[in-house]
């Protein structure tokens, strides 16, 4: 069970990271509804250049390698106390993201009305929590 989650939650957080490579490489699919909007207009409240993408896509694929890591630790004889903390570190953001700002993220957002709101209840709310608590489980083994 440990092994399916840990795998489950490793290719997920690689799916992120390649899906930000491909935005930082030129990609426009989805990009649309990705950042959070002012109310009642499409305007996002901010914009990330090709760099914070790159940057972005390269933290997703180093929580990536923690979990793996974290996963399978028995089998690479690693500093079990790094890779544990590492991966409560990311469980924690995970969940923090999941629990929103009060304003436009996470289920304490206040701001509904817009495009990205909808698929932020529907997709990367949902995902944050499932993965955040997925990497907790693996971590209290």
């Amino acid at each position: 069970m440990i092994i399916f989650l840990g795998i489950l939650s490793t290719t997920a957080i690689l799916a992120i990271s390649l899906v930000h490579f491909y935005w930082a490489l030129g990609g426009r699919k989805w990009a649309d509804r990705v950042f959070p909007q002012f109310a009642g207009t499409d305007k996002p409240i901010f914009t990330a250049g090709n760099w914070a993408t790159i940057l972005v896509a390269f933290i997703f694929l180093s929580f990536s390698g923690v979990i793996f890591l974290k996963t399978f630790e028995g089998v690479f004889r690693i500093s079990y106390h790094w890779i544990n903390l590492g991966a409560w570190v990311i469980a924690a953001l995970f969940l923090l993201r999941a629990m929103g700002d009060f304003r436009y993220v996470g289920f304490t957002k206040s701001i509904r009305s817009t495009n990205f709101a909808a698929y932020d209840t529907k997709i990367f709310t949902p995902l944050s929590l499932t993965i955040g608590l997925m990497i907790v489980v693996i971590s209290l083994i």
